[in-house]
């Protein structure tokens, strides 16, 4: 398991952000080099920079100083054509009942 050089985190054991002290709704502590973001994926740091730059211009996210802010949830949700159903359980009574129809 690789770590972060920063603090010796484990990569790859949970998805960022993740709740930690000094976690205030919207920001976080990323305590992690660019080249840490890059290899948890598999992407280049190249990449990587260029990709959080475009965040960063478009309002949706800013990584400086060890802190990850989210500007824009539902921006970068779109963004990601991300959907929180993804996450429900499936044992939850609704999915259930949906899965029955």
């Amino acid at each position: 398991m690789r770590r972060t050089k920063a603090h010796g985190t484990p990569i790859g054991l949970y998805p960022w952000p993740v709740p930690t002290p000094g976690y205030v709704r919207g920001r976080c502590p990323l305590p992690a080099l660019q080249s840490d973001i890059a290899n948890a994926p598999g992407m280049s740091v190249v990449h990587t920079h260029r990709t959080l730059q475009s965040l960063d211009k478009m309002g949706l996210a800013t990584l400086r100083d060890g802190q990850l802010a989210i500007l824009d949830w539902d921006g970068l949700a779109s963004l990601a054509e991300f959907d929180p159903e993804c996450f429900r359980s499936q044992s939850d009574p609704v999915v259930l009942a949906e899965a029955k129809l």
